[in-house]
């Protein structure tokens, strides 16, 4: 317990430098938008109960519901990190949801934005109303938030895939993980090592998953290099959100992601 605690007080330092090095995001009205071209972003960081949200620009003329990720930060991490991420995430045609909890392992919070884009998808005053697909939903998260997904997973069945980069569950959460899991890490990954946390976690679920650790990849590779990620992850959701047979292929021993020099250590079960 002591070695976690380390860890996690190693992880909030190397954050806050960080976010100093970035500079603080430019303040938006609560609940404003931000247009990013094909991508909204819905909300701002300086409102802490706030849901923030990116989405395709392309869903407020749509007559169809869209996929969900529901997303979980890193300890201490603000969401204006991801903000590359995220939005690659919407252009892909998904609608992203975050918050600003940074202490959030439980997972607790992660069902409760499932619970709010829920709601908005019944509220005729919202730009998500009826353009929520209920039967295409998946958890992700970074770090902490990789430990939210698979915390959040095992205590609600709504979420139908998961993608876990560089989480830090403890083994026995992730016994309970019977959601389909991609578990994401990094080879210079010193702060959430991944003989410790994230093999553990990909060998103890119960569910179907696939383990991959990026070639170089630090533990804050999500943040500035979102482009190692987007399209793996795309695939998983594709594969398990759409039932996607190439998509699903791309997680299997001589797939992809598997023949992919930028990945190493994969490893694949139960689909």
């Amino acid at each position: 317990m002591r070695a976690h605690w380390k860890r996690t007080l190693c992880l909030v330092l190397a954050v806050l430098l960080v976010t100093a090095a970035l500079g603080s995001a430019p303040a938006e009205a609560a609940g404003g938008s931000i247009d990013m071209g094909d991508v909204i972003q819905l909300g701002d960081y300086e409102s802490c109960s706030l849901h923030i949200v990116f989405y395709p620009k392309a869903l407020e003329s749509s007559d169809h519901a869209w996929p969900v990720i529901v997303w979980a930060n890193g300890t201490m991490c603000a969401p204006v990190l991801y903000t590359n991420l995220l939005k690659s995430f919407a252009a892909q045609g998904f609608i992203v949801v975050t918050n600003s909890d940074v202490m959030n392992g439980n997972g607790k919070t992660q069902v409760t934005a499932l619970d709010w884009i829920l709601a908005q998808n019944e509220n005729p005053g919202s730009v998500f109303y009826g353009k929520v697909d209920a039967a295409r939903l998946a958890a992700a998260g970074h770090s902490q938030g990789g430990r939210s997904v698979v915390n959040a997973c095992a205590a609600d069945s709504r979420f139908a895939c998961a993608v876990s980069i560089a989480g830090s569950p403890f083994s026995s959460e992730a016994k309970k993980l019977s959601t389909p899991t991609l578990f994401l890490t990094g080879t210079l990954d010193t702060f959430v090592l991944a003989a410790m946390w994230v093999r553990p976690a990909y060998n103890n679920c119960t569910g179907p998953a696939a383990y991959a650790s990026l070639r170089g990849g630090l533990h804050t590779a999500p943040m500035f290099a979102a482009e190692k990620y987007v399209d793996y992850v795309t695939l998983w959701l594709r594969a398990w959100l759409d039932g996607d047979a190439a998509a699903m292929n791309a997680f299997r021993q001589g797939g992809a992601l598997s023949a992919d020099k930028g990945w190493t250590s994969f490893a694949c079960k139960g689909f």
